[in-house]
């Protein structure tokens, strides 16, 4: 008291500093708090709700997107399998007809080859649906390369194939050298009877020389694109 009396001659101005101090200690270590509140990135005010909000919805957001992720590995996963249990059962059918396939094979070698000028039809074999963009592409470049260096040679080409995927590719270029295709054949096995039924389509448009061109079967991620050579009537006669 003797002390703050020498400084102030009022007594009760020893605690209107110590009111003033927790004042100033208050809006020093308060304001930041309260900005971070209330201010945005910018400084432009944003209320304390509308901050919590956006996390919310940007959490909501994250949770989806997972949520469809995880839904994709499923979809792809069953898909997988699907297509393992088909490509087991196509490869089981093509070992049990390799017997068959070779006889003939054998005998188109040993038929005289002359390759004479003229009309060359290309008949060439890819698939309806995608997810094997590879395969089906690389049949069309190979057909088209041919169509174009037999085109070159001054010979007439048309074309003749199996699958949706091959047409879609050609049709834009060689679309006026279309003489007959077939689609929606992968929806049922192969079978003799839709053999016999394609090959008697290509015998009524009376091919003078014939090209084959489908990919052989090595595993399941290597292939070989060929284009075989097929005797038709009129190299016979």
């Amino acid at each position: 008291l003797p002390f703050s009396r020498f400084l102030c001659a009022d007594p009760g101005a020893v605690a209107s500093p110590g009111r003033a101090s927790v004042a100033m200690l208050t809006r020093r270590f308060a304001a930041p708090g309260i900005s971070s509140r209330v201010l945005g990135a910018n400084g432009v005010g944003v209320g304390g709700t509308d901050v919590q909000t956006r996390q919310v919805a940007s959490l909501k957001a994250l949770k989806a997107r997972m949520r469809s992720v995880e839904n994709m590995k499923k979809i792809t996963k069953a898909m997988k399998m699907v297509s393992a249990a088909k490509l087991k059962h196509d490869e089981k059918r093509m070992h049990n007809a390799i017997p068959f396939v070779k006889p003939v094979q054998s005998l188109f070698e040993r038929l005289p080859r002359d390759d004479k000028p003229g009309t060359i039809t290309i008949f060439g074999l890819t698939s309806d649906k995608g997810l094997c963009g590879g395969v089906n592409n690389a049949v069309a470049k190979l057909s088209r390369a041919t169509m174009a260096e037999e085109e070159a040679k001054g010979n007439t080409t048309k074309f003749m194939g199996v699958g949706a995927k091959g047409v879609a590719v050609l049709k834009r270029t060689f679309g006026d050298r279309f003489t007959y295709t077939f689609e929606e054949c992968g929806k049922v096995p192969w079978t003799f009877s839709a053999a016999s039924i394609v090959a008697e389509q290509i015998c009524a448009t009376r091919p003078t020389r014939l090209r084959v061109c489908s990919n052989k079967f090595k595993s399941l991620v290597a292939y070989d694109t060929v284009m075989a050579r097929a005797v038709t009537q009129e190299e016979v006669k």
